[in-house]
């Protein structure tokens, strides 16, 4: 936030707070609001006085009373003696004022305004001239609009931009001073936003202004998909619906299956640009648009979506977060959960990178129980990825102290697709992790009996299962490898719950070998088993995840 030119680099943009009410304030709490006052003065301070040159008093002000004595006080503060401006900026000022007063669109070209400047001062170089432009626009006098794929434009009167061009465009009908003004709705064409402005501006000018200051935004992002005699169709974020559509997420009985997740500024100095999420909605309704898919609604702080599973990008109020939820019927439909929730958050983190470069953000995984009992998008419950990290590493449920209730880590992460906790545990985590493609190429093999007896009848007897329980594997359609698996990873989760249960802190006695993939690995590869086949399938899997092979003595 420091100065964009040579003239004012270094410089903090000065701040000063005002309060108003203060003839709500009786007499006698006086002393308790400047305290209030000044522990807000050092809480600003604090956070932003890095960035910030924050005034070490707050105005309290009684507003209906001109001679108000903090009034006086705030004026002469104002009315600070101001720096010297530079010669050079001071006539390029004089010249910029006349020039606006000659039209009625205030707005050049860079070429143009350099040009015009140049012959006014040709002994100037054109890189004096664009830090003197720069200087100008860090005191406020005119706004230098850079652009990378065109030319730039300076705005020569930033009241105009504000008075004549925001106003109409987001006013209502009781501004009774615009003579033209928009119905509020989604979407708007090109020749419906031209009316309400001046015939003889530059009017695509007004509209490249519009984008760059996030107001609107074409509803396609590439214009390779809309043919030539196709109008421009545009969203006003400003006139969306503010709340969702309640019809749009409703609770259903039948819709079982939910994830989440959250993305959320790292502390309270970081934000999202005001059009960060304008600009997901519309790239969001452009993707799902081209597959068939247009997106069912659009609202001011959220957009809902649809492939093969119904999806929400929902914007909670305070604009520092995102939540993307999922929702499905059957456990058949957890890939497309997390293809659609793969596919959402993968679009967030692309625009995050253009539209809040730099900007520090922490994810989160939100409840599974708090979407499926519909909560209040506002209250929605989410846990940081440590909390299911070491609830998994202690192979126990999550636990919400708030509440006093737990939830599944399979209920929180999409089993079989999401591979947070292999990336994080590697060979030592828990075989229930297993990608869905590794799980199936892996039944495959071990599925085939052997006459050694080297298949998953030998892995159930690892995992201590019944003659009984085995032969009646025999007899099902299922994978009796899967369920081996699923047996052995149930049976370690239960021992360790007994055992924390007990209480003793006594080391419990281990009956079951740990489910994890280094186990496994151990077993594959043992005298009676040698099955470098599904071995292969294991090492391949991490292999794809960018984890090296676990050696003898990394165990």
């Amino acid at each position: 936030m420091e100065g964009t030119s040579p003239f004012t680099e270094g410089i903090k943009p000065r701040v000063i707070l005002v309060a108003s009410r203060a003839d709500m304030i009786h007499e006698a709490y006086m002393t308790e609001a400047d305290r209030v006052l000044s522990s807000i003065v050092q809480s600003m301070q604090k956070m932003f006085g890095k960035y910030l040159n924050i005034h070490d008093r707050v105005f309290l002000l009684d507003c209906r009373a001109p001679g108000h004595a903090n009034i006086e006080r705030l004026r002469q503060c104002l009315h600070q003696p101001k720096k010297k401006v530079p010669k050079l900026c001071a006539e390029m000022l004089k010249h910029v004022e006349a020039w606006t007063n000659d039209t009625s669109f205030p707005v050049l070209s860079w070429n143009d305004y350099r040009h015009k400047m140049s012959k006014l001062h040709p002994v100037v170089g054109e890189e004096m001239i664009r830090m003197a432009t720069s200087y100008l626009q860090d005191m406020g006098e005119i706004l230098y609009m850079k652009y990378s794929d065109c030319d730039d434009d300076i705005v020569m009167q930033p009241q105009w931009l504000c008075s004549d061009v925001f106003g109409p465009l987001l006013a209502t009908h009781s501004f009774a001073k615009f003579a033209k003004t928009l119905e509020r709705k989604k979407f708007y064409l090109y020749g419906e936003i031209k009316q309400i402005f001046e015939e003889d501006w530059d009017v695509d000018r007004v509209f490249r202004l519009l984008e760059k200051f996030e107001i609107l935004y074409e509803e396609y992002s590439d214009s390779s998909h809309r043919s030539k005699s196709t109008e421009k169709r545009y969203v006003i974020t400003g006139m969306l619906d503010d709340c969702m559509p309640p019809s749009k997420w409703q609770k259903e009985p039948s819709k079982e299956i939910y994830y989440g997740r959250r993305i959320e500024c790292h502390d309270d100095t970081d934000s999202f640009s005001p059009g960060l999420f304008p600009r997901l909605q519309t790239r969001l309704y452009h993707t799902f648009e081209k597959i068939g898919r247009t997106p069912s609604d659009i609202w001011k702080n959220g957009i809902k979506v649809c492939d093969e599973v119904e999806g929400l990008v929902y914007m909670p109020k305070g604009w520092k977060a995102i939540h993307i939820c999922v929702r499905a019927e059957r456990r058949e439909d957890i890939k497309a959960c997390h293809n659609l929730l793969d596919k959402l958050m993968n679009t967030i983190e692309d625009v995050l990178d253009i539209s809040c470069p730099g900007t520090n953000v922490d994810r989160y995984i939100l409840s599974s129980r708090s979407l499926r009992n519909h909560v209040d998008p506002e209250c929605v419950r989410y846990y940081t990825i440590e909390t299911i990290v070491a609830a998994e590493k202690h192979t126990r449920r999550v636990y919400d102290e708030q509440f006093g209730d737990e939830e599944k880590l399979e209920d929180l992460l999409c089993v079989g697709f999401d591979t947070t906790l292999l990336r994080k545990f590697g060979y030592k985590a828990d075989i229930k992790w297993m990608t869905q493609d590794a799980k199936q190429k892996f039944a495959a093999i071990m599925d085939h009996k052997q006459e050694l007896r080297n298949d998953y009848r030998y892995l159930a007897d690892i995992v201590d299962m019944k003659y009984d329980e085995t032969k009646c594997l025999e007899d099902k359609e299922c994978s009796g490898t899967q369920h081996v698996l699923s047996t052995w990873s149930q049976k370690w989760a239960e021992e360790q719950h007994s055992a924390e249960a007990s209480g003793d802190g006594k080391e419990p006695k281990k009956e079951v070998l740990a489910s994890n993939f280094s186990n496994l690995m151990k077993v594959l590869n043992h005298d009676e088993m040698q099955r470098d086949d599904a071995v292969d399938v294991i090492v391949e899997m991490f292999a794809s995840l960018g984890i090296r092979q676990e050696r003898e003595d990394d165990s």
